[in-house]
């Protein structure tokens, strides 16, 4: 029986994750792309340059998909906890505000930690920099209707439809072959949602995950019930709605890693658990 020895066994690791990616995170990595392109477009300068202390030459788009890519790593942390940190969960009817995070938190309890990290000045770089990373692929999950689910079918996933001839999950439709489906490459994205007027620069209320969770919720509503079958009428239709939802990804981005990376320092008090962070420093090295 052949062995992987360690360069081996990290590239099995990466080929898996990103296959994950591509069918289980949030907008796919093409979303994430371009909505990182698009929050480029509305940094400060203190900003910039914070990020490129933090992550190098690593691009904003390479940074905002690396927490779909850990998935597949077998560390307690990734496979027991972090995959909370992907959606929250709110029933038709409710408001995120009335129901708060479950015990294991949820993607608000995680962008708020993340956020404590990034700004508290006792945290290591490369603390801050898995923060930076996982904070704005949180950001840009909360945009996509299916991330704010209604805890009966794990947003999408316990869903099949047909779309072309093939069969998916209702989540990766809305993660991936929503957007894949237009043609569109990375750039074209970009450039199409500024044809249609959909981009500007972030203002305060940008920076509300709730409004962001009531937004996606309200439109996750108008996705039920789920056609089997997805026919052109149905595919326009949620092509208009991601446009919206994508550009909303990019513009709140740029206005989290604006207010985050331009914080003054809290008053105090530790950027999160102790507990927390005996899990993530073994992360670290992982880097």
């Amino acid at each position: 029986m052949r062995t992987l020895n360690a360069r081996g066994y990290r590239l099995a690791c990466l080929g898996l994750a990103l296959s994950i990616s591509a069918h289980s995170g949030a907008w796919g990595r093409l979303g994430h792309y371009v909505a990182s392109d698009i929050a480029e477009l509305y940094l400060t300068d203190a900003a910039r340059q914070h990020i490129r202390e933090l992550i190098g030459e690593e691009s904003l788009a390479e940074a905002s998909v690396w927490a779909d890519e850990m998935r597949s790593d077998p560390a307690p942390y990734w496979q027991d906890r972090a995959g909370a940190y992907h959606y929250v969960t709110v029933p038709p009817g409710r408001r995120y505000r009335d129901i708060g995070a479950p015990a294991q938190g949820d993607a608000v309890t995680a962008l708020r930690d993340f956020g404590r990290i990034i700004t508290n000045t006792t945290s290591s770089p490369q603390q801050r920099r898995l923060a930076l990373r996982f904070g704005l692929h949180i950001v840009q999950d909360l945009q996509q209707p299916l991330h704010a689910g209604n805890g009966r079918d794990r947003g999408g996933n316990d869903i099949r439809v047909r779309f072309r001839g093939e069969t998916m999950t209702f989540h990766r439709f809305w993660d991936s072959t929503v957007l894949t489906s237009t043609g569109l490459n990375r750039s074209q994205w970009v450039g199409d949602l500024e044809r249609r007027s959909l981009l500007r620069a972030p203002t305060t209320s940008d920076t509300d995950p709730e409004r962001w969770i009531a937004e996606s919720a309200a439109l996750r509503e108008t996705l039920y019930p789920v056609p089997r079958n997805i026919d052109d009428a149905t595919l326009t239709s949620a092509q208009a709605a991601a446009r919206t939802r994508l550009a909303a990804a990019g513009i709140r981005s740029a206005a989290w890693l604006n207010q985050v990376l331009e914080a003054p320092p809290p008053a105090g008090g530790d950027a999160a658990p102790a507990s927390w962070w005996r899990q993530l420093l073994g992360l670290d090295a992982k880097d």
